[in-house]
């Protein structure tokens, strides 16, 4: 779908709403719809021509955008002038609330004292869901450095190496091998690896995010992702990888162990692989995600591990999966509560995990494309327990 295609799709969202015009600030909304990330405001009336307001750089924003009016603006009046000169300033107004700082809506309310403000959030990123011909192309890269990657792991993960050390070889071997170099989430952290390794006792604890697994951290201001824990012969190792090929995202977790698994280690990924097994084939059109998650449950309550499933009743995940593309962590959620019904187009990153302290933990996450006729698994790693 084109850039033009994009807006008019949201243009239809808003008439459907009764929104009169989005304002968008985040970079990632502001390149979805106009092509370029250049810093800047983004108006989309719900009828009419978009105006893109570029703060910095005008000349890179004209050059990497397809939208006919891309003027300079010099302060962020110059997005109350723009939806004045429209006719809009006592219109309904929606906005990306869900990444709008308190301060930036409070000038908003002050520049347009007449309009309502209108959270869109939601029903924004629903559009985005359903993935292009482009975009799937880059996935399909993303899918293949992350792919690499974990070729790339097997040789990196070794006794006396720390956590951190590990992510930076395999971060590097991915850059050159030509990953983006960073990994862009909405909603979940203000620094996130693409390279997450996961051993020891931080396979288990519960965590300061809401990620499956979500370790120690390297410090107390960063309380999540790789440790500077050394890594152990026998120790099982997570390796959370995440592909970023032209902005777009693939996701792939395996589980290795250094040396000999133990039976618990085995077992438990056995359990994991099982409940991928069952229900991967329930990834396809017209399946709601909320009962792939309940599936998922189900599989996993015949394993031995029931209990222990996401971790148990004192981890803070309850989700099996998520959508993705130029965000990690985009919609649907494979978690109760959300009803959205898959489509083609559609990108997973499917995650069921079990995480029993004293036995072991695992992962084996992969990013799977909704077809016409079911679902294409896009990164190509054996799923399966690794020993090296």
């Amino acid at each position: 779908m084109s850039i033009e295609g994009r807006i008019a799709k949201f243009q239809r969202a808003m008439l459907e709403k009764d929104v009169e015009a989005a304002v968008l600030l985040a970079t990632r909304d502001i390149y979805y719809y106009s092509g370029t990330a250049q810093q800047g405001m983004l108006l989309i009336p719900a009828q009419g021509e978009p105006v893109l307001l570029v703060v910095r750089d005008y000349q890179i924003a004209r050059s990497e955008s397809c939208l006919s009016d891309i003027r300079p603006a010099s302060s962020f009046t110059a997005i109350r002038n723009a939806i004045v000169e429209k006719g809009l300033a006592r219109g309904v107004i929606g906005i990306a609330q869900d990444v709008m700082p308190a301060t930036t809506y409070q000038r908003l309310i002050g520049l347009l004292p007449d309009a309502k403000l209108a959270d869109i959030s939601r029903p924004m990123r629903l559009l985005s869901m359903i993935k292009d011909a482009d975009e799937i192309a880059k996935t399909r890269q993303a899918a293949a450095i992350v792919d690499r990657a974990h070729e790339a792991t097997m040789e990196i993960l070794r006794p006396g190496i720390s956590e951190l050390e590990a992510a930076v070889e395999i971060e590097l071997s991915m850059v050159r091998d030509g990953h983006d170099g960073y990994c862009v989430a909405r909603n979940l952290a203000d620094n996130l690896r693409f390279a997450g390794i996961a051993s020891g006792d931080g396979l288990f604890v519960a965590g300061a995010m809401p990620i499956t697994i979500p370790n120690r951290g390297s410090s107390p201001l960063v309380p999540y992702g790789v440790s500077h824990r050394k890594l152990l012969a026998g120790d099982a190792v997570v390796a959370d990888l995440c592909g970023a090929f032209g902005g777009y995202i693939a996701d792939e977790t395996r589980t290795y162990t250094l040396g000999k698994a133990t039976q618990g280690q085995r077992e438990v990924t056995e359990a994991v692989k099982y409940v991928i097994e069952e229900t991967l084939p329930l990834l396809k059109p017209g399946a709601v995600a909320s009962e792939i998650f309940y599936a998922a449950k189900a599989a996993a309550d015949r394993t031995p591990f029931a209990a222990y499933f996401l971790g148990g009743e004192e981890r803070n995940v309850r989700f099996v999966g998520h959508g993705i593309g130029l965000e990690l962590d985009e919609p649907p959620v494979l978690a109760p509560g959300d009803n959205t019904i898959l489509e083609p187009g559609m990108v997973i990153a499917y995650e069921p995990i079990i995480s029993a302290p004293g036995i072991g933990a695992s992962s084996l996450e992969t990013s799977v494309l909704i077809t016409n006729e079911g679902s294409e698994v896009l990164t190509k790693r054996p799923i399966r327990l690794i020993e090296l």
